[in-house]
């Protein structure tokens, strides 16, 4: 009986041995899903991985702010005239007002010629320099170096340099990081940025060399964010809302840039501690460094995994589709460039409105926080619409109703400006919701074998509208206004587009790309017998 037994428990091991385990499993019966280590994992991504993204992001836009300026005047040779350079009335002896009587002009100013009985007053540019009103903006690079009114210019191109660089370096760190490891490419990335960052600080005085600074400072950017996920945006808007007060307490761009270019190096020390993803390791052949990793990650959530199980680990299956199959699918290309220049468009306007109330805005710092909590908002919010009433609906209704309060902001009269601020605020909560759901909603349209390429193909293409939001900004010549009404027109243009696409709530993720195919197609037909539903009911009434 007992011999029995020992050949039963024999027999049993023998299988166990042979019996091959995916990565799923190991971790499910083994390692723990959610164990010490994951919980150590996400609180270090919550408290350091999340906020120096948001530095990243929210830095490139205070350093570069444009504070109040008006032009430097040296005092006519007329010993009557007595004028208080600060007052009011130096302003208005010497600095002419808009057309629309908003305020004074920030490029041009009075010249008078006294002649024996008479004075003429022309209006001319700036030719001595612009002093800077530094008690609601720090002194900037913009301001340093002034890059006003006619070099304007020189302070909106890093920032399309910047998104450049960031497109550049999606494609270049999707390599790196398939090539070298996860872990080594996020520690690369975040040394990349941290000596970027320094050099700015050396290299403001020499433009050449700080847009090249700042572009690849955009490069190193896609690395930062690979960690990131969905739920931790909302960390970083909170950073982006405290961010502002922190630069304005230490009042030099320079010193700002310094102290938040240095906490990028603490990644790299962090990831000496860090372990290299075992799918990944698995997936590239080092079994048994994965196998090693696996059993330190059961080690410390408690737990142990017998050496059988680690010698029969199945790699997983990493066979993906080539990209031209999608060609084949004329439906879901259609949906993938849809969603690409969605994306381009959201992107455009969420970097452009950044850019236009952070330098139009009397007080940008108040502006950029207030918006922050407007974007934690919006990202809790279009979650549970999203989940209650589907994803293309939502997003449809929150671009529709943005272009409506962007359109709107035209027709209000210039001299409430705060019922102006109030109507972008909401028009700008429709944006942040569109972001935030089209993120979770591009997964699910996009097929499992193709699913991450596609998904930087996109990221990609959204990192041009980056590129392309100073010049939206730069329609301010036309009018204060005009911008938020170009954001109104491009946001609706993205409700349109989003009409034709296939709704994903509660539907399974696609695998391949024939299931993609068959979504789109489904969702074409409901479609379509919605709106005959709705013609027959149209015809009754």
């Amino acid at each position: 009986m007992n011999r029995e037994k020992c050949d039963e428990t024999e027999d049993a091991s023998t299988i166990e041995a042979t019996k091959h385990y995916t990565i799923e499993q190991v971790f499910e019966q083994y390692v723990g899903e959610f164990g010490n280590y994951q919980k150590l994992l996400t609180l270090y991504v919550w408290i350091v991985i999340a906020p120096l993204t948001g530095i990243l992001l929210v830095s490139s836009l205070l350093i570069l702010l444009i504070p109040p300026h008006w032009c430097k005047y040296q005092a006519p040779n007329v010993t009557e005239i007595s004028i208080n350079e600060s007052s009011t009335d130096w302003h208005s002896y010497n600095i002419p007002r808009k057309s629309d009587g908003s305020g004074f002009e920030s490029c041009f100013i009075h010249g008078r010629e006294v002649n024996s009985s008479n004075e003429s007053v022309n209006i001319l540019k700036c030719k001595d320099g612009w002093k800077y009103d530094h008690s609601l903006v720090i002194v900037t690079a913009a301001s340093e170096n002034d890059w006003v009114c006619d070099n304007q210019w020189k302070a909106l191109l890093p920032h399309s340099v910047f998104s450049i660089g960031m497109t550049l370096g999606g494609i270049v760190i999707g390599i790196l990081s398939d090539t070298i490891g996860r872990i080594p490419t996020i520690a690369l990335g975040y040394s990349i940025a941290g000596i970027a960052g320094l050099l700015t600080n050396f290299t403001s005085e020499h433009y050449t060399l700080f847009v090249a600074a700042r572009a690849v400072l955009g490069a190193a950017t896609p690395a930062m964010m690979v960690p990131l996920v969905i739920r931790l945006f909302l960390t970083m808007y909170t950073c982006g809302g405290v961010l502002p007060w922190i630069a304005y307490a230490i009042g030099k761009w320079r010193t700002y840039n310094l102290i938040t270019s240095s906490c990028f190096f603490l990644v790299p020390l962090l990831s000496i501690f860090t372990l290299e993803s075992p799918r990944w390791l698995l997936a590239v052949g080092k079994n048994t460094k994965a196998s090693d990793i696996l059993a330190r990650l059961a080690r410390i959530n408690g737990r142990k995994i017998p050496n059988s199980i680690l010698m029969n680990i199945q790699a997983p299956n990493t066979s993906q589709a080539p990209l031209k199959h999608i060609f084949k699918y004329k439906i879901f290309l259609r949906t993938f460039l849809l969603s690409s220049t969605i994306a381009l468009l959201y992107t455009m306007i969420f970097a452009g409105h950044n850019i236009f109330v952070a330098n139009l805005s009397k007080h940008p710092f108040m502006m950029l926080s207030v918006f922050a909590g407007f974007d934690c908002v919006a990202a809790v919010l279009s979650r549970f619409v999203a989940d209650f009433y589907g994803r293309r609906k939502s997003m449809c209704f929150a671009c529709f109703l943005s272009a409506i309060l962007y359109s709107i902001t035209v027709f209000i009269p210039k001299d409430l400006d705060r019922l102006i601020i109030a109507v972008a605020f909401s028009a700008r909560m429709g944006i942040t919701a569109l972001m935030n759901i089209n993120a979770v909603y591009s997964s699910e349209i996009f097929p499992t074998v193709a699913r991450s390429r596609l998904s930087s193909v996109r990221m990609c293409i959204s990192s041009f509208g980056t590129a392309f939001s100073p010049i939206l900004v730069s329609f301010q010549f036309f009018g204060s206004n005009t911008p938020l009404f170009l954001f109104g027109i491009l946001v609706a243009v993205c409700g349109f587009l989003m009409l034709p696409m296939p709704e994903t709530l509660g539907k399974p993720l696609p695998e391949t790309f024939e299931d993609a195919e068959k979504l789109n197609i489904k969702s074409n037909e409901s479609q379509k017998e919605n709106n005959e539903s709705d013609d027959i009911l149209l015809q009754k009434v």
